[in-house]
């Protein structure tokens, strides 16, 4: 348990799966019972790092031998839940909630009470999934999942909080949707009071940080802007506030508050997630002693700085750091299913490339990632392989590639420029307003050792990274940059930005010994991207 504890906690993701198996295999063909504790451990801290494939095949694998308590049971449903396997996870926590009711132990009565809200969590879910308020039958899912969290709540308001800000949520997401239920308590009240005992319950234990989370929606619900910035701090900045959940509640601020960060509670709480969140998951994003406290000036409460160490550098401005946040959202993940990406690749509006591309929105991405050619192209995928994720808009879209329209193989320019199917780019367009697509760059910045340029993508396939650490402007020689920015395998197709966040070239390579841009004749340690406006240039000698 401790191999893997470290592993996860150190973001080795091919380590983790590795141990994984290996544990799942030994349950399979030992008839040793290893001690129960420890294997409910070892499925939690698979949660807390949010890998759920592993978290759910290991449950599974406990469950078929033996071990089959309340706690495993319950947390197998939370990862079903979480893979979007409703039916299953429904099952199964009514088999909890059943078996605990029979059962007079505290741990039963526990467990029954977690049974229970995640039900609600279940109906809420597959409510906010469909978008169609106006349907009889998601009408009654959405009051199922009133009752579940209420039925909990009721039974102890001051210990059970977070079923009883699920209530308010819920209430006021109906009321937006011209949803009216009879015999609801107000939810007005019923913020205030949950918003107390919250407050109450984090006096007597700084690290409930249920409880913190708790109170920032209350402060959302009441109208509070002040006061949900400083519970939002309060609640990133906790140690015991992990990648499971701090994702759990961005997903309630984003699917069931609905807010954005272009505006209101959504421009400082949205993005002090996401950034905690990218953390939590190994992202390259270090914050400063200054970024520990939100300062509060009148309407002006957003003062807090973020910083990069990249050595002599300071700070940057929060509105950057969100700009740099915002251009996550044209990033996508590229693999052959959608739990592992082969590479990355953005989204960029088809004119800014070529004007026969005009009205959509294509791909990019490197020739070696995805092409018609893959002998040619070191075994890239083809189109009908591919299966993109916009991980920072909705990780669980999977939008599918028609075609290449354009591409230059890996011995000259690298790159490769994907159509979307007619099915899948009338869901780009659907959530466009949720995508920041970043300016082209028509100039690259001069190579005078202070500039530096940052790079998004998916290293090693896995989760969506920041990379902002030293990231000096190594060179530029048209077609190429070299840079220090750091990247991993996966990173290919991966946008390069500017100090604006404009777009400014495209990610493909990297070598500890790459030949020197001004003296061939010596090497450097080195990452490599191809310019923006080369590639477009090449568009247009080859399409006219």
């Amino acid at each position: 348990m401790n191999a893997l504890d470290e592993a996860l906690g150190n973001f080795r993701r091919a380590e983790t799966e590795r141990l994984c198996t290996g544990l799942i295999a030994y349950l399979d063909n030992q008839d040793e019972n290893l001690p129960q504790a420890e294997l409910q451990k070892a499925i939690k801290m698979l949660r807390s790092k949010r890998q759920y494939e592993q978290m759910v095949q290991l449950a599974d694998c406990c469950i078929r031998t033996g071990h089959t308590s309340y706690n495993v049971r319950r947390q197998y449903a939370q990862g079903l839940i979480e893979k979007r396997l409703f039916a299953a996870a429904a099952a199964v926590l009514h088999e909890v909630k059943r078996d605990a009711q029979l059962d007079a132990s505290n741990e039963a009565q526990a467990e029954y009470k977690e049974a229970t809200g995640l039900l609600g969590r279940l109906y809420k879910q597959l409510y906010v999934n469909t978008g169609q308020p106006g349907n009889p039958h998601f009408r009654q899912v959405l009051l199922a999942a009133i009752s579940s969290y209420r039925e909990i709540y009721d039974l102890d308001p001051a210990q059970n909080l977070w079923h009883g800000i699920n209530i308010v949520a819920l209430l006021i997401r109906a009321q937006a949707d011209g949803i009216a239920f009879d015999n609801i308590p107000d939810a007005d009240e019923l913020s205030k009071q949950v918003l107390k005992d919250a407050t109450a319950s984090v006096a007597k234990d700084d690290k409930d940080i249920w409880a913190m989370a708790t109170a920032m929606e209350a402060c959302i619900a009441l109208g509070d802007e002040e006061r949900a910035a400083y519970w939002a701090n309060s609640y990133v900045l906790a140690e015991n506030a992990d990648a499971f959940e701090i994702a759990s509640t961005l997903r309630q601020l984003e699917q069931v508050w609905r807010l954005k960060v272009d505006g209101g509670f959504g421009s400082i709480l949205i993005t002090r997630l996401r950034a905690a969140l990218l953390n939590k998951e190994g992202g390259k994003v270090t914050l400063s002693n200054a970024a520990q406290n939100v300062q509060i000036a009148g309407s002006n409460i957003y003062q807090e700085r973020l910083e990069r160490v990249f050595g002599a550098d300071s700070y940057k401005t929060l509105k950057w750091y969100s700009d740099g946040l915002k251009r996550c959202t044209m990033v996508a993940r590229i693999g052959r299913d959608a739990t592992k990406g082969f590479g990355s690749g953005f989204l960029v509006e088809g004119e800014k490339l070529h004007a026969s591309l005009a009205g959509k929105i294509v791909l990019l991405t490197n020739a070696h990632v995805v092409s018609n050619e893959p002998a040619r192209n070191n075994k890239s995928l083809l189109p009908y392989e591919c299966v993109v994720i916009l991980e920072a808009v909705d990780r669980d879209m999977e939008l599918f590639v028609e075609s290449v329209v354009w591409s230059s193989d890996i011995e000259t320019l690298d790159v490769s420029v994907l159509l979307f199917t007619d099915e899948s780019h009338e869901k780009i367009m659907s959530i466009k307003d949720n995508i920041t697509l970043a300016p082209v760059s028509k100039y690259l910045p001069a190579c005078d050792s202070t500039q530096r340029v940052y790079i998004i993508g998916h290293p090693a396939g896995g989760t969506l990274q920041l990379s902002l650490q030293d990231n000096v402007l190594l060179a530029q020689k048209d077609p190429l940059l070299h840079y220090r920015t750091p990247t991993e395998g996966g990173s290919s197709g991966s946008p390069v930005f500017n100090d604006k966040w404009d777009l400014i070239g495209l990610h493909h390579a990297g070598d500890e010994e790459m030949p020197m841009l001004d003296n061939p004749n010596d090497t450097y340690e080195a990452n490599e991207g191809i310019w923006i406006q080369s590639i477009i240039r090449k568009m247009k000698a080859d399409l006219g």
